[in-house]
Parts: C-alpha cells; sequence; structure tokens
C-alpha cells in the first residue's frame, strides 16, 4: 500500500492538483477498527487482513488518514443526499459482491465498542456449514448476494450474462431461494430496530431487471405484523460509483470537525 501511494499519488499529486487538502478518507469492504486505521477483516478480498491501513497513507501524503467501512459511507452520502435523518435508525443494504449494511441513529452512524457494527452479512443462517470468508460457516450473504448468483449462473446458467440474471430466469426457484434469504435476513433488522427508513442500494438490486417490488414484499412478508411491517417505507439509493467517494467526502470533513461543502 505505501508503494503504491509513493508512485501513484502522494505529495507530487497534490501539488499538482493545485489544491490544500485537509485529509485522506477512503473505504474498504471491511470491519475497520473504530479509530479509523486498522482494518481487520476482508472476506471477499485476500491480503487486507489485520493491517494499519491508515499510517502508509500519512507517511506518503503528510496528512491525516481516516478508513471506514464502505457501507458506511455509502449511507452517509444516502444520508445527505435524500436528507434522511429524523429521531429513529436508518438502516441500509447494499447487495453486491457481498450484502454490507449499515445503520444511522438520528444521523449518526453506528460503530459500536470495537467499530464493526452491522456486519449484517455475517450473522449465520441455520441449516447452513458452507465455509465464508471472515472465518464463520453459514453466513447470510453467502446466499443472498451477487456471489452467490454468480455461484448459480456458473452452475446452472453458464450462457447467461450475470447482468441479464434477472430477465432469464428471475422466477427460478434458484434465485427465489436468493429473494428468500436476503429478504429474511433484512427482515429480522428492520423488525429489531423498527426504523424510520430502509436504504435499500448496491450493484444487484441497481441491475436490469431487478423486481424492486418482489423484494419489498418479501421482506413486508417476513417483517413482524402488524409494525414495522405496516408501515415500511423505502429508499433506493442512486446508481453510482461516486456514491462512496461522495461518502468518504463528507467522513473526512466530519473527522477534520470541517462543514461539508
Amino acid at each position: 500500500m505505501r508503494k503504491v501511494f509513493e508512485d501513484e499519488t502522494g505529495e507530487a499529486l497534490i501539488a499538482e492538483s493545485g489544491i490544500s487538502p485537509l485529509a485522506v478518507s477512503a473505504g474498504m469492504p471491511s470491519t475497520v477498527s473504530k479509530n479509523n486505521r486498522t482494518v481487520f477483516s476482508t472476506p471477499n478480498i485476500g491480503g487486507f487482513d489485520n493491517i494499519d491501513a491508515a499510517s502508509p497513507i500519512e507517511e506518503a501524503v503528510h496528512l491525516p488518514a481516516y478508513i471506514s467501512r464502505d457501507v458506511c459511507l455509502q449511507l452517509i452520502c444516502d444520508l445527505r443526499r435524500y436528507n434522511l435523518g429524523g429521531d429513529g435508525f436508518i438502516p441500509a443494504f447494499y447487495i453486491g459482491t457481498g450484502l454490507g449494511n449499515a445503520i444511522s441513529l438520528k444521523g449518526e452512524i453506528i460503530t459500536g465498542k470495537n467499530g464493526v457494527a452491522a456486519e449484517l452479512g455475517h450473522i449465520p443462517m441455520a441449516g447452513k456449514n458452507d465455509p465464508c470468508g471472515c472465518g464463520n460457516r453459514g453466513c447470510a450473504e453467502l446466499y443472498a448476494s451477487g456471489r452467490y448468483l454468480e455461484k448459480i449462473r456458473d452452475a446452472h446458467f453458464p450462457d447467461t450474462d450475470i447482468k441479464d440474471i434477472f430477465i432469464r430466469h428471475g422466477e427460478d426457484p434458484l434465485i427465489e431461494t436468493f429473494f428468500t434469504c436476503a429478504a429474511m435476513t433484512i427482515a429480522a433488522e428492520i423488525t429489531i430496530l423498527d426504523p424510520e427508513m430502509v436504504v435499500l442500494g448496491g450493484g444487484v438490486i441497481m441491475q436490469k431487471g431487478f423486481p424492486r417490488e418482489k423484494l419489498e414484499r418479501a421482506i413486508k412478508h417476513f417483517t413482524r405484523k402488524p409494525y414495522p411491517s405496516a408501515n415500511l417505507e423505502f429508499v433506493y439509493s442512486e446508481e453510482s460509483r461516486q456514491n462512496g467517494v461522495t461518502g468518504a467526502g463528507i467522513f473526512g470533513f466530519q473527522k477534520t470537525g470541517r462543514p461539508p461543502q
């Protein structure tokens, strides 16, 4: 990581840009320490476990560096974009390679004692025993994620582009399993929190042909009756690769005590 910043960015790039940055803020698909410096575990990418991710950046650019879970940064972006906050909980579920989850309370991201709160994708599911990259077995994201859809495609629909899997095979029982696992997992957290609003997003949900209403019905089906199921409200994250970058910028301003621009 140190070599990457020395070779491709570092002080030279900052000088060339003509700006005076306050800090570096970055997201990782990982569990991250509460002080935003150490990456604990990255189940879907090898080689990013138990590393100090902030110090090499700081040494290369001579600025404070803050590392966060990427889904927390996405939620920070969505909270600002849609003017969300209020007095209650707002959980966000981003289904991509894995099942990302972040939770805000009164506009603040919940991090927990160690910084690793809201790892919903790594709640074990009854009757499941497949090994997960986190070290546990049977984790929810093994059956409610883009990686699971790719596994189904490779085994049963090898001629289908993964981008077309809902259009061509959305009613197949194997895809129904994906919806059931995703909805049950999401509904469990909703039942616990009784949230003001639910944010849904991620690459899988943004795919063409993804049946959003079907997912919403399934979530409501598994959520506690009559409430919070009866008046659940859903907001969809905007499809953009800039969401995490925008969230990282806002997070960086928050950490430096400056108001976001």
